[in-house]
């Protein structure tokens, strides 16, 4: 779950630990980030 706001993300959190849903909850930039890392680089 991507979100860019601090309120959502610490509510969303809290539902997700609450249920005990198997999903993170991160930035959009987190998740670029991540998608990133995992990209090969072109030479």
């Amino acid at each position: 779950i991507a979100t860019c706001c601090p309120s959502c993300m610490m509510q969303l959190r809290h539902g997700v630990q609450r249920h005990k849903w198997n999903a993170r909850v991160m930035h959009p930039v987190e998740l670029l980030s991540q998608s990133l890392k995992r990209t090969p680089a072109k030479k």
